[in-house]
């Protein structure tokens, strides 16, 4: 039986995937238990070459499928297609697992009962060699209900504890309420992720252990090509989660943990847009999206509280602490 499926999906990542490969495949005595799937997303490098070398080499365990490129959304799409495992999560093909503590992680997964199984993140910053860990703060022995906690998510930062590179789901769970997806061609399509992973998970269980090595700062890396590039990929992944809050079927709890979510993005989404010199197109598409989120969800309009950052979008100067000074030494008041 397949313990866990791994999606990995790879796009011109030459220089890493072997190190991704190699922290799965460490220990001999787990690799019968993985599914490991390497999502090559058109790469124009060795990626696919490599990819291909490490699946004749566990055959059992390792496969490659190939596709046109579609971004991030599309190739964990295409991977969660094809996984078998008992559980199923996503690991970059330039990030890594901690091996010391995979073999445990994969073990304990065996036996585990619960729908989500969360465990720390350590990022890894390649310019200056830092490290930060990410730990729950969660204790149990048993899976908490969902429902319980959700009031710790609007009250504390309980929230970012889950992300893509935290959560391990039921697989069969996710399936059922994967529809069509993440979105393909888009940045962000994280947060769709765990949106779907609340939509279908009742419990969770936290794994004191670090597994997922998160590594920040190399060229070309998403993070680093700048928010306000991908903005309006951004806005489709605002407005998706937006609608889901609109179905009725899903559990009231969902829309109690995803209103958290929706809000921080708000607040990134007009923040990044104060934070630059607008173009007219610019200026124009938040006045849209202004609009649309004050008459068909107003009450994540005043919970985000973002009605003054778009007046300063608006009127940059007026009533800025900028304005203000310069009004001071104007008046030779100084």
């Amino acid at each position: 039986m397949k313990v866990l499926s791994i999606i990995i999906p790879t796009y011109n990542t030459e220089l890493y995937i072997e190190r991704c490969l190699d922290s799965l495949l460490y220990n001999d005595k787990i690799i019968k238990y993985l599914d490991i799937i390497i999502v090559n997303d058109g790469s124009s490098d060795a990626s696919l070459k490599i990819a291909k070398k490490y699946q004749g080499l566990y055959y059992d365990s390792v496969k490659v499928v190939d596709k046109k490129n579609g971004g991030h959304g599309s190739a964990v799409n295409a991977g969660l297609v094809v996984a078998v495992g008992k559980y199923v999560r996503v690991l970059d093909s330039d990030d890594w697992v901690d091996i010391d503590n995979f073999k445990e992680y994969v073990e304990r997964l065996k036996d585990e009962k619960a729908d989500l199984v969360v465990t720390d993140v350590r990022k890894q910053h390649l310019y200056d060699e830092s490290e930060l860990d990410f730990k729950f703060k969660e204790n149990s022995d048993r899976p908490i209900s969902i429902e319980k906690v959700k009031k710790k998510v609007l009250e504390e930062n309980f929230f970012f504890e889950f992300s893509i590179h935290s959560m391990t789901i039921l697989t069969e769970r996710l399936k059922e309420v994967w529809g069509d997806g993440l979105l393909e061609k888009t940045f962000y399509v994280d947060q769709q992720f765990v949106a779907k992973i609340f939509m279908c998970a009742k419990n969770f269980i936290e794994y004191h252990i670090n597994i997922y090595m998160y590594f920040i700062g190399r060229p070309g890396q998403s993070m680093g090509e700048g928010f306000f590039k991908h903005i309006n990929d951004h806005e489709r992944v605002l407005r998706w989660l937006l609608k889901t809050t609109d179905d009725n079927k899903l559990p009231e709890y969902y829309r109690t943990i995803v209103s958290r979510q929706i809000i921080l993005m708000l607040r990134t989404h007009y923040g990044a847009y104060d934070q630059q010199k607008l173009s007219k197109q610019k200026k124009a598409e938040i006045i849209n999206f202004d609009k649309f989120l004050k008459n068909n969800y107003g009450k994540y309009y005043q919970l985000a509280r973002v009605s003054f950052i778009m007046k300063r979008i608006l009127n940059p100067m007026k009533d800025s602490v900028s304005a203000k000074m310069i009004r001071y030494y104007k008046k030779g008041e100084r």
